[in-house]
């Protein structure tokens, strides 16, 4: 069975094979990020000041049985509105700038129009609507009304999608695709969703039994990309085309490839390695993410490189924890960038954090009566 962590569902276990068909990876630039040689200077809570221009929170409605929300899995802002992916209910809420539901959208069921899960989402420049149904490997196309306009079955099993122009679609294919364009992690497809070409090989120390939250990240007209377990961060142009790779380098805490390949044989010893987990961007000067130290403890990172300096949340679960009951260790949970600002969310269970860290009262409120809080913090 596959185990996924703050993800979907489990669903069956596929083995990966090789199609000799792709683009050429070659004279991609690869930059080393040494994350041991920058200046470390870890903080609790918001952000450090110096770095926002500003900060706003956003309090989700939650007062009615439409607005409830069991699990964020995908959060975006797109043309004004906040989207959010419900990752237990196949549900997916969209709210205004004031938190205000405006429409709970659901389709779940059989036949035209209708999905068995939402894996992923993205929204064009027009507000149309692209859900990713992985169960039954499909795309449904909506407009910005949500009316449905179509629907098509993928010959590849894919994980996530984001829309990079009126004519083409970056798939990010699932390390257990047995079909076509095995054993490669992006492809890309035509404004039909045929795949075009797809291109860098997984490695084969991907343990397909586990499964993070990861996505496409656009910002600056370019789109960043990290799928754990792996220390490569893949930075494409906005229509899909190979720009360079950062890769992390965590030192002695780097995971093993053995350990990569088998995370479950290995999960007592998992808290001894860093790797990059939930979001990894690019904006400005800036690589901000977030790292994973074994299967439960998460810390942010804002890595400043015209500084030589990261920023690095401080932890509030001990390094050896394996506890799989434990929700939240994050504060913020990073989501998404837009424009300048830099989205997150905090989860209810955190309200106890968030009153430790001087959070705004009605932050804390609001949390404590089960509402989620989005909070946008302008970088400077």
């Amino acid at each position: 069975m596959r185990l996924l962590i703050l993800s979907t569902v489990i669903a069956a276990l596929f083995q990966c094979t090789s199609n000799e068909t792709s683009t050429s990876e070659s004279n991609i630039e690869v930059e080393l990020i040494d994350f041991n040689k920058y200046d470390h200077r870890e903080y609790s809570g918001p952000l450090p000041d110096e770095l926002v221009a500003s900060r706003k929170y956003i309090l989700l409605e939650n007062n009615t049985i439409e607005s409830q929300l069991t699990y964020i899995g995908k959060l975006r802002l797109r043309q004004g509105k906040i989207y959010v992916m419900d990752l237990v209910n196949p549900n997916l809420l969209i709210f205004d700038l004031n938190g205000n539901l405006l429409h709970k959208f659901n389709r779940k069921g059989e036949g035209p129009g209708f999905y068995r899960r939402i894996s992923d989402f993205d929204l064009d420049e027009l507000g149309n609507l692209y859900i990713l149904d992985g169960v039954v490997k499909q795309i449904l196309v909506f407009d910005r009304e949500l009316n449905y306009t179509f629907s098509k079955r993928l010959s590849s099993d894919a994980e996530r999608i984001a829309f990079v122009d009126q004519d083409k679609f970056l798939l990010g294919l699932a390390p257990w695709n047995v079909l076509d364009w095995s054993g490669f992690r992006f492809a890309l497809a035509d404004k039909d969703f045929n795949v075009r070409e797809a291109w860098h090989k997984y490695d084969d120390n991907i343990d397909p039994n586990v499964v993070f939250d990861f996505n496409f990240v656009k910002s600056e007209g370019q789109i960043t990309f990290n799928r754990p377990i792996d220390n490569n961060v893949y930075v494409l142009s906005d229509v899909g085309r190979n720009l360079k790779v950062y890769n992390f380098d965590f030192g002695s805490q780097n995971m093993p490839d053995e350990v990569r390949k088998d995370l479950e044989t290995h999960s007592n010893s998992l808290w001894k390695y860093r790797f990059l987990t939930n979001l990894v961007a690019t904006h400005h000067h800036y690589i901000i993410g977030t790292i994973g130290e074994g299967l439960m403890r998460k810390r942010n990172f804002l890595l400043d490189r015209s500084k030589n300096i990261v920023y690095f949340e401080k932890s509030t679960v001990p390094p050896t924890t394996i506890d799989m009951t434990i929700r939240q260790d994050l504060l913020f949970t990073l989501s998404d960038i837009d424009g300048d600002k830099l989205v997150s969310f905090l989860h209810p269970d955190s309200y106890e954090r968030a009153q430790e860290y001087g959070l705004p009262q009605e932050v804390i409120s609001h949390l404590m009566n089960e509402g989620y809080v989005i909070c946008l913090e302008e970088l400077k």
